[in-house]
């Protein structure tokens, strides 16, 4: 499976599968402050029909960064260079 983004309104969401590589699309998801996801994520979206909160699906075992990232407000800083 390969990671991407997706603007489900509220916040960008990428889904990864594991095992997590370090690709550019997770780099940039970081660095975005999108909320990074597994497969499950997915799973429970399609069984519940509808968009779910992407906070208990956070990978932040197999990506400690990505949290901060998000919590920090890394997509704030990009937002003015773009």
């Amino acid at each position: 499976m390969q990671a991407g983004l997706a603007d489900l309104g509220v916040a960008q969401v990428c889904v990864v599968g594991l095992p997590v590589r370090r690709t550019l699309k997770l780099l940039t998801a970081l660095a975005h402050g999108a909320w990074v996801v597994g497969e499950d994520y997915l799973k429970a979206c399609a069984r519940a029909r509808t968009t779910l909160d992407p906070a208990q699906f956070e990978l932040v075992a197999e990506i400690p960064g990505c949290c901060i990232a998000r919590v920090a407000g890394c997509g704030t800083v990009l937002a003015g260079l773009e």
